[in-house]
């Protein structure tokens, strides 16, 4: 980067990456290998996306967006890891709110994006594993800064596209981010869960709309009416019954 280093809350170490393969990749080897709880990845491009379990699909991996990591060891039960991903979903959303106009349309996809409207601006994988010494989390976000794909599904769009200009850039995002992060994990140890879904459910597009999402079981298809207070999306099939899908399916857990 040409800037100054970022500045961050004491909380983080920071690690950057000019260019890296695959940053989440990248950051469960080095969790595994050790790397401390605060080890905050920063990379300036991207070769290849993350996989995204289910099919979520990726944001673009071009120069100018953002593209970042954070290890994590829980010492709370592996139960409550998923809670995790809507504390770095809020946390991302918040920071992206700080930078952009009052009037847009940030809004929740389940479970692991942010959109503009309808089009994906950003997305957050969270990955678990232990050793015999400890347990950990990786929680890897990307989010369309400066460019997005012309293709796929859902349709994507940039930060520079929405606000129709180009003020915003990958750095003052991911400080943002990184004390926003901070702020939201301590009110989810202080408030618990609800506090964080009620704050997530506020900005969530998963009431009434069509629902079609890919796992490693298959696909389940019908309409959404909500999440519980777990944060499983409720989808109601075609028949009349009703199907909880937890994070932790899509998350590959």
């Amino acid at each position: 980067m040409d800037r100054d280093p970022p500045v961050l809350p004491a909380a983080y170490r920071l690690v950057h990456l000019p260019e890296v393969g695959n940053l989440r990749d990248h950051a469960m080897e080095a969790a595994s290998g050790g790397a401390e709880e605060g080890t905050l990845f920063l990379a300036d491009e991207v070769r290849s996306p993350p996989a995204g379990e289910g099919g979520a699909g990726v944001p673009d991996t071009g120069p100018g967006n953002l593209h970042a990591a954070l290890v994590l060891e829980p010492e709370f039960p592996p139960d409550r890891d998923h809670e995790i991903l809507f504390v770095s979903l809020v946390s991302l959303c918040s920071a992206i709110a700080a930078h952009v106009s009052p009037l847009t349309a940030l809004r929740f996809g389940w479970p692991n994006e942010i959109r503009i409207a309808s089009y994906r601006v950003a997305s957050v994988w969270l990955d678990r594993g232990e050793s015999p010494a400890r347990r950990w989390l990786t929680a890897t976000l990307a989010v369309n800064v400066a460019s997005a794909p012309e293709s796929g599904e859902p349709e994507q769009m940039s930060l520079h596209q929405a606000e129709g200009n180009d003020s915003i850039t990958p750095q003052d995002l991911f400080e943002s981010w990184a004390k926003e992060f901070v702020s939201w994990i301590n009110l989810w140890d202080d408030r618990g869960f609800g506090h964080v879904l009620a704050t997530w459910n506020a900005r969530a597009d998963v009431a009434d709309c069509q629902v079609s999402i890919r796992h490693a079981g298959g696909t389940i298809q019908g309409i959404g009416a909500g999440v519980d207070g777990e944060g499983r999306l409720i989808v109601r099939r075609e028949d009349g019954t009703e199907t909880k899908l937890s994070s932790r399916l899509f998350l590959g857990w």
